[in-house]
Formats: C-alpha cells, structure tokens, sequence
C-alpha cells in the first residue's frame, strides 16, 4: 500500500509542491523555474521508487525464495 501511495504522492503532489517552495523561497523568476524542474525530478522519482516497490510485493509464483539456517 506504501507504494500505491509514493504513485499518487509523485504524479499529483510533487510537482506543485515543489514548484510552491520553489516561488516562495526562492528569487520570483528563478526560484519558480527550478521548483518546476527538481519538481519533475522528484515526481519521476517518487513515481519509480513506487512502482518498484509495488512490483517487489507482487510474486505471483511464489518465486521468493525463503532462506534456511542450517547449523
């Protein structure tokens, strides 16, 4: 479910957020141009690393392999 989550967090609220932080801390032109590019960075980001995540829950074989101690 934390990887459904990342997919939403990175396609429908990264971008804005990050575009917001950039306007308001930044210098008005500048700091809205590079919130908009390390905002797409970030979404790429957040949307891989959640679909990764999703993708390493989903073993439709049983294909994981379970590891035995042996003494």
């Amino acid at each position: 479910m934390h990887g459904a989550g990342q997919v939403v967090d990175g396609v429908l609220l990264e971008l804005p957020k990050t575009v917001l932080e950039g306007t308001l801390e930044g210098p008005p032109v500048v700091g809205t141009l590079v919130g908009a590019l390390a905002g797409v960075v970030r979404a790429a980001q957040k949307t891989a690393a959640g679909i990764a995540e999703m993708a390493e829950g989903f073993d439709p074989w049983g294909s994981k392999r379970k590891r035995h101690l042996v003494y």
